[in-house]
């Protein structure tokens, strides 16, 4: 089973209770805070780069004429 979807809702849920201990007065979690970091820290790390970029430059030129008009490569 793959973890990473669920790093950023249960981090979005430590950050809730976060908050609603900060406005209540009454933490809920102590932690709450540090825990929702550390969950999107471990969703940042576990990314994966792309296997090759979006964009992509034209293949060079193989015909050795100079003037842009004289092919049609």
């Amino acid at each position: 089973m793959r973890y990473r979807p669920i790093l950023p809702a249960a981090a979005g849920a430590l950050a809730a209770v976060h908050v609603l201990g900060i406005l209540t007065g009454v933490p809920l979690l102590r932690q709450a805070e540090v825990a929702a970091l550390l969950l999107l820290l471990a969703y940042a790390l576990t990314a994966r780069l792309p296997v090759r970029p979006a964009w992509r430059l034209p293949p060079p030129c193989s015909c050795r004429s100079h003037s842009p008009s004289a092919h049609s490569c």
